[in-house]
């Protein structure tokens, strides 16, 4: 399993510490040295506004040889394009994918590979503009016109429940993506290490873990980034 360290950036920082850091590439560094070599970089004050603001920072970090997946505010294919060029690995859309199906088919079409759709969901809906805004849309529909229409993965967050087990254990997620042969990747905060021990029990492919780091050792499971 592949643990891929998240950083919320509001205004150039991190809006959680580690060690004592909010520098984001501090963070990176500190996390790399403790052999994390994925990471998960969302732009918060683009997640709100609608525009992407960390351009800057996401070349800088691809100087430090890491895979980034890149969310927040991408919302035009002239932002994802340039996220890509500056150093992404990979980008991530979730209001854009409701709301834009021109923009999310072109994205499918030149960056299918790279692309990951968030699907942030409350009990059956599907939330979007930052878990402020329902869609009104089914999970089980989302993820069926996700597939249908090329999307090869999802990254999942359950936003009543971002701090415990039920992501894991209740199956839901895993039938549909086997049903749907779509890669579906829980994201979540992390309050100590049962967390991930139970993921690792699912036999997750991989999961992106948020919130305060400095709470659980990560040194105890670099293993798992291989």
């Amino acid at each position: 399993m592949i643990i891929i360290p998240s950083l919320d950036i509001q205004c150039g920082k991190s809006k959680y510490s580690y060690e004592g850091s909010t520098e984001p590439v501090e963070i990176i560094k500190a996390l790399k040295k403790k052999g994390f070599h994925h990471f998960f970089i969302t732009d918060l004050d683009g997640v709100f506004s609608g525009e992407f603001a960390c351009y800057n920072l996401i070349k800088e970090l691809k100087t430090e040889d890491v895979f980034l997946y890149v969310s927040g505010g991408i919302r035009s294919f002239d932002v994802a394009a340039k996220v890509i060029d500056l150093g992404a690995n990979a980008i991530v859309v979730g209001t854009s994918a409701i709301k834009d199906q021109e923009l999310l088919m072109n994205l499918i079409d030149t960056y299918g590979d790279i692309l990951c759709v968030s699907i942030d969901t409350y009990e059956e809906s599907v939330f979007i503009e930052g878990w402020v805004e329902d869609s009104d849309v089914d999970v089980t529909q989302f993820i069926s016109s996700m597939a249908l229409l090329g999307v090869k993965r999802l990254i999942h967050t359950e936003i009543n429940h971002t701090n415990n087990l039920t992501i894991c254990s209740n199956q839901t997620m895993q039938k549909l993506s086997n049903e749907h042969c779509v890669q579906i990747t829980p994201s979540i905060d992390i309050i100590n290490p049962v967390i991930l021990e139970e993921f690792i029990r699912c036999g997750c492919h991989d999961v992106i873990v948020g919130g305060s780091m400095d709470l659980i050792d990560l040194e105890n499971y670099k293993h798992y980034n291989v």
